[in-house]
């Protein structure tokens, strides 16, 4: 479970190939620590990788502050013939995120503790969603060589392909997207 508004940074892996279930805890372990590199640059002290006591959604590969404050977390969606990683960064935690996030989680009959929710600019007051997507968008073009902008043809090609794939609805759902994605409705959907 998850909840974010406009301000918090999504950002979507997309990989059309089955991701082996060996390869999942891997996955997940990298993303965290090069997502808590890209915090570092920003100057956002003490960022941790690791589960805090009470969080919600609870995953051994959160990002926190300080051990106290959950700040970033990561989901997988598998398919047989793709997947779907997905990390939201919590920049600004406004009150209905936070109130979201409290009314699910006793639903859910979670221990939720209530002081482990809250965004990077609590910690870092100055700090806007554009300087952390900035700062991911950058680190990805340079990790992907692709400091001028450009994409590649083929990366073009795939991401038209499954924009023509995905099911046309006024909201965008996620878990819809990855079926088109597989082709079969029929594929066997794993939350991971």
């Amino acid at each position: 479970m998850v909840a974010y508004d406009r301000g918090a940074v999504v950002i979507d892996h997309l990989v059309p190939t089955t991701i082996h279930h060996s390869k999942i805890v891997r996955t997940f372990e990298a993303n965290a620590h090069a997502h808590a590199r890209v915090l570092s640059t920003l100057r956002v002290a003490d960022v941790r990788v690791g589960e805090v006591a009470g969080e919600y959604c609870p995953g051994e590969f959160s990002l926190n502050i300080a051990g106290a404050v959950k700040v970033v977390g990561s989901a997988q969606r598998i398919t047989g013939r793709g997947s779907l990683f997905s990390t939201v960064v919590q920049v600004d935690v406004s009150g209905a995120v936070a109130a979201a996030i409290s009314r699910v989680s006793a639903v859910l009959g979670y221990k939720l503790e209530s002081t482990t929710v809250g965004g990077l600019n609590d910690f870092e007051p100055d700090l806007q969603v554009d300087d952390v997507l900035q700062a991911f968008a950058a680190d990805y073009r340079l990790h992907l060589s692709l400091e001028h902008g450009d994409l590649p043809p083929h990366l073009v090609t795939t991401a038209q392909s499954a924009a023509a794939d995905a099911p046309s609805h006024d909201a965008f759902r996620v878990d819809d997207w990855v079926r088109a994605l597989a082709g079969r409705a029929g594929d066997r959907l794993l939350d991971m």
